[in-house]
């Protein structure tokens, strides 16, 4: 009933449907929540012949390490969780013994369990024997720390499963990070040298407050989140290559520095929106515009 009613939420929607199916389905029995001769897990303080099965204990860490001492009346200040995020194998003992426990105990659920996908490699699960698994210390090594978030988190609908491979990413690694932001960065930075008045350069901030893009994310829509921060670096390269100002900087000095107040604007309002995303890179975007140059935010890789 708590999830018909999203009392207790479950999204994205199909997992919600899920468990609903699941529910009604089946007849829930009663659980062991012990083993027995299991050496790995905690004895039972009232019989040491049984050891803790791993899901009971588990899900008391949701508490226990918020400070919870065990008594239902001193309930963690920080619970109940905003959003608890699981991987979609794991969901049914989520949505079933867990809220079961909780609602036993007499505290509140999680406001919403958000389910997500899994990371696939060449259509398959990644896997030692098929040799397509992708270690993330290789791609921190490859794509650096904010390169990789950017590939994570914009492969595809968060919650969905995505497809990578080492070969894409690097194709979007350039497109995007080198030939997209890294290209605006040093041509904006470059063409502002041109400006008479440096204070006004040094002065520039981020306008407006995108509803959009706080919208996306709140809804936690991080892929199209950045489809909206990368459509503003495409309009700045593209309104760059439309007005010319290296031509404007020799004949109509007034435009051209209406043109770099623009991109300068555009700039600044694209590295506080990554924040969240790429922090390394919005603190690197937000020093050159205070300094008035930039060394090369990303290296374009062999593909």
């Amino acid at each position: 009933e708590k999830i018909e009613r999203d009392a207790f939420l479950i999204t994205p929607k199909k997992y919600k449907a899920e468990m609903l199916s699941f529910l009604k389905g089946e007849t829930l029995q009663d659980i062991s929540i012990s083993r027995k001769n299991v050496s790995w897990g905690i004895p039972l303080p009232f019989d040491e012949t049984q050891t803790t099965y791993v899901w009971a204990d588990a899900f008391l860490n949701y508490l226990t390490v918020l400070g919870w001492d065990g008594d239902v009346k001193n309930v963690p200040a920080a619970w109940p969780a905003d959003i608890q995020l699981i991987g979609k194998d794991i969901l049914r003992v989520h949505a079933t013994i867990w809220p079961a426990i909780l609602s036993h105990l007499g505290l509140p659920m999680p406001k919403l369990l958000f389910t997500h996908g899994h990371i696939l490699s060449g259509g398959k699960k990644m896997s030692k024997t098929l040799e397509n698994a992708i270690a993330i210390d290789e791609m921190f090594e490859r794509f650096g720390t904010d390169g990789t978030r950017y590939l994570l988190l914009s492969a595809g609908t968060f919650g969905d499963d995505v497809d990578l491979t080492m070969e894409r990413m690097t194709e979007k690694y350039n497109a995007d990070l080198a030939n997209g932001l890294g290209n605006l960065v040093s041509r904006v930075l470059k063409l502002s040298e041109g400006i008479k008045n440096q204070e006004s350069r040094i002065k520039t901030s981020a306008e407006g407050d995108p509803e959009e893009l706080r919208k996306l994310i709140d809804e936690y829509r991080f892929a199209d989140a950045l489809g909206w921060i990368w459509n503003l670096v495409r309009e700045a390269n593209k309104y760059i290559d439309d007005t010319k100002p290296w031509e404007l900087v020799k004949t109509d000095q007034a435009r051209f520095e209406q043109v770099m107040e623009k991109l300068l604007q555009d700039l600044a309002l694209a590295a506080m929106a990554m924040e969240p995303f790429l922090p390394e890179t919005s603190e690197k975007i937000t020093k050159a515009l205070e300094v008035g140059k930039t060394e090369p935010l990303f290296q374009r890789m062999k593909e």
